[in-house]
């Protein structure tokens, strides 16, 4: 089964058009905030996170993704991010996985492969909590370049 979930209206409604338009009947679409409405695990994950509030970089939203993604994957599953070629996700995903590969790139976007590997110190950190105060990706990344 594939297990199709947004935030946004508009791309939920996409995505029931085009599971019905293809006749797929394995595919349920779900409305939720991250992982707030799925509790199962998953095999493979694949997403394109937002990055951005209005005109600015932001990391928060895929710190808190990143982080849930490896507890909602099954031992040995795989997650694929499909980001901009500029963004830095490949420190949060060794953060949280502990290795990254850059599997496919152009000149504008690039695809991230990060596998949950049984017994790695980095799957069972302690969940974020979103009010948690902590500093900010753009603070850790500015120490990890320096």
């Amino acid at each position: 089964a594939v297990t199709l979930a947004d935030t946004n209206a508009l791309a939920l409604e996409s995505a029931r058009s085009t599971t019905h338009t293809n006749k797929l009947s394995n595919c349920q679409v779900t409305a939720t905030n991250v992982y707030s409405e799925l509790s199962e695990k998953f095999n493979f994950i694949i997403a394109n996170p937002p990055f951005h509030k209005g005109h600015d970089t932001s990391y928060t939203e895929v710190e808190l993704f990143l982080e849930q993604t490896v507890h909602h994957l099954e031992e040995h599953g795989s997650a694929r991010i499909v980001a901009n070629i500029f963004l830095k996700y490949e420190p949060l995903l060794e953060k949280h996985f502990g290795y990254v590969k850059v599997i496919a790139k152009n000149n504008k976007y690039k695809v991230l492969e990060a596998v949950k590997v049984p017994n790695n110190p980095n799957n069972n950190k302690p969940r974020l909590k979103p009010k948690q105060k902590k500093k900010s990706w753009e603070e850790e990344l500015d120490e990890i370049e320096e």
